[in-house]
């Protein structure tokens, strides 16, 4: 198509739904433009996470509107769907001297006396951290090759309100989306907040680097829901899920793996 052409169907596109009573002129394709429209705002990550670390008990605020539009993040995961957890090593011998799994609550949840502060959990905060798959959270606990790990699954007792970070908010579309600024901030939040706490934990983390995520972690509890869902960082499309309340599922059989490769990569610092 001509440049002539070109600029007749961009006008057509943009001003088919156009007001002819709105007084203002129809849209020229020539012309250099912006929205005029006020967006609710929506806090950057990096801001957010300055202002926890500057005041540990600041809250997010991010208005009635991005609680609104949360609801497009929204997984609902049916009663009876099976979960699986980890813990690296076993229980102690059997009578014919052979290797018994963690079972029950010695593979669930600490207690909190024990709970140390985590991605989505303060210290004493119970949580409990999970993955849609075996394989998944056997990654996640990070065991050496040849590594005994127990593995159990969990059956949620009834429907579960998920904040889904996997799949996130559907894709945006400029000719469409009304709010297309605000919604690439509301995307790159929830983005940064997926990777917050995906990133594994090291014994070097300072321990204000997890209260961001651990704020928002919060949030999304006092807003109803039952956990986030969020990528692994341990297993190539592994997803995990950390559910805020562990009554919410029932812990199954038990059983031993032994790791038997080991896979690492690494880039330069």
């Amino acid at each position: 198509m001509n440049r002539a052409n070109r600029k007749v169907l961009l006008e057509d596109i943009l001003n088919s739904n156009w007001d002819d009573d709105n007084g203002e002129p129809p849209i020229d394709a020539f012309d250099t433009y912006g929205s005029r429209e006020t967006l609710p705002e929506v806090e950057s990550w990096e801001t957010f996470c300055d202002a926890v670390k500057d005041d540990p008990e600041t809250q997010p605020d991010f208005g009635e509107y991005f609680e609104e539009q949360l609801a497009v993040a929204e997984k609902i995961i049916p009663a009876g769907t099976i979960l699986y957890r980890a813990r690296p090593g076993w229980s102690g011998l059997d009578g014919q001297g052979r290797r018994v799994a963690f079972q029950g609550a010695d593979i669930g949840p600490p207690p909190p006396a024990k709970a140390g502060p985590g991605r989505a959990n303060r210290p004493g905060k119970v949580v409990l951290y999970s993955a849609e798959s075996e394989g998944t959270a056997v990654a996640e606990v990070r065991p050496a090759r040849g590594y005994w790990v127990s593995t159990c699954q969990l059956r949620t007792r009834n429907e579960l309100r998920l904040l889904d970070l996997v799949e996130g908010i559907p894709p945006l579309h400029p000719f469409t989306d009304e709010t297309l600024a605000w919604s690439v901030e509301f995307s790159d939040l929830l983005q940064s907040f997926s990777e917050a706490l995906s990133t594994p934990l090291a014994r070097s983390d300072d321990i204000s680097d997890y209260l961001p995520s651990q704020k928002l972690s919060e949030y999304a509890e006092r807003l109803h829901y039952d956990g986030v869902r969020y990528p692994s960082a341990m297993a190539d499309d592994g997803v995990n899920v950390v559910l805020f309340d562990p009554s919410t599922v029932d812990i199954l059989d038990s059983r031993l793996v032994e790791v038997t490769f080991v896979k690492v990569g690494y880039h330069p610092r």
